[in-house]
């Protein structure tokens, strides 16, 4: 987050960033904070993550898009979710509480 932002508009404007798509959001789903989070140089830090359902702004292709932070992007169903090895816990966490319409840990 920048300065003076709220997390709605971080989340906006690092999706843009990101995938060039100009979203808004439909609402917020849950909020996940992590009390012991460790970076590799000792720093002990508590991370607090807002999850918002986003909806695009206008008609999109990402097929060519790419820019510094962002190598490809792309598009996955439900059971391609479900397969992928490279989703972290606290990922597949909010993924299942999406997919379920069932936001238990948080608000």
């Amino acid at each position: 987050m920048e300065l003076g932002e709220t997390s709605l508009q971080a989340a906006v404007r690092e999706f843009h960033e990101e995938t060039g798509i100009s979203v808004e959001a439909k609402r917020l789903l849950n909020v996940y904070t992590n009390f012991d989070e460790s970076y590799p140089n000792g720093d002990k830090v508590q991370t607090v993550v807002f999850l918002y359902e986003l909806q695009a702004l206008e008609n999109f292709d990402i097929s060519n898009f790419h820019n510094e932070e962002t190598l490809r992007l792309s598009f996955f169903s439900k059971e391609e979710i479900a397969e992928l090895e490279n989703v972290s816990d606290k990922h597949r966490l909010m993924l299942d509480e999406y997919f379920s319409d069932s936001f238990a840990m948080g608000l």
